[in-house]
């Protein structure tokens, strides 16, 4: 078998942030994208909801698409990749949709990629992204 006949599958995990600093505007939005995602994508696909923990999770292919009760605590976007390290099959693809407004791991998941999609500009109470982070994407239109 030749090297480039062998593809890594893509197995991604979308993380949204639904803490009180994010509208349900920015919610909805951000489960419209990750809803486009499933359309055009042959990946495996897991879709999470979080404030300060993950509390509901959806795996592509179950037909389930509400996304539940939203909690409105705080964020801590270190649950989003503690929870990340014990799906299976294991995401190599991380994808963050928050306002930015919360705490990031000191380092990565090895052998992931983490995009981190803005839903909002940044402002000064965002915390820093981490230089980890493959590609920072502002979500139009916010």
């Amino acid at each position: 078998i030749l090297p480039k006949k062998i593809a890594r599958k893509v197995v991604a995990a979308f993380y949204i942030d639904t803490s009180g600093s994010v509208s349900d505007d920015e919610i909805n939005q951000s489960v419209t994208e990750v809803k486009a995602a499933l359309r055009t994508s042959l990946a495996d696909l897991t879709l999470s909801f979080l404030d300060t923990e993950v509390y509901h999770t959806i795996k592509s292919g179950n037909g389930h698409t509400s996304t539940g009760q939203k909690r409105r605590g705080g964020t801590d976007m270190r649950a989003a990749f503690t929870h990340a390290v014990t799906l299976r099959p294991r995401p190599n693809l991380i994808i963050v949709m928050t306002d930015g407004e919360t705490p990031w791991p000191d380092d990565p998941i090895r052998g992931t990629k983490t995009i981190v999609v803005m839903t909002r500009k940044w402002n000064k109470n965002h915390y820093k992204v981490p230089d980890w982070v493959w590609k920072i994407i502002e979500m139009e239109g916010h």
